[in-house]
């Protein structure tokens, strides 16, 4: 009795271990996704866009510009190099409004 008793409990602790391992690892997940979550959040809050090298998918992100306004912007872009924020007006669709809403968020780095 005692050498089954002993067999069965050893089948049940290797069954429990690797349950266990199994919930650690999906809770390493869970808990990486959520902590890339939040430092790409607060990196995106305190970061600024450059409008001479952000994408379609970045510009898209600012008040007032959805995607087709950034798609505007990144055709602009290919023929001049914006060296001031306030060029944005020479986009079609952009005003004056859009740029104050959302002036401490944007950036002029080099021209590509």
């Amino acid at each position: 009795k005692n050498y089954l008793f002993s067999i069965i409990s050893i089948y049940i602790l290797k069954k429990l271990k690797a349950i266990i391992a199994i919930i650690i690892v999906k809770f390493k997940e869970f808990f990486m996704k959520i902590l890339l979550s939040l430092v790409f959040l607060v990196s995106f809050m305190f970061a600024s866009i450059d409008i001479n090298k952000a994408d379609v998918k970045e510009l898209s992100t600012l008040k007032g510009i959805g995607v087709s306004k950034a798609k505007l912007i990144v055709k602009y872009r290919e023929n001049h190099c914006f060296k001031d924020i306030e060029e944005l007006k020479n986009v079609k669709g952009i005003g004056a409004k859009t740029i104050e809403k959302n002036r401490d968020n944007l950036s002029t780095g080099k021209c590509k």
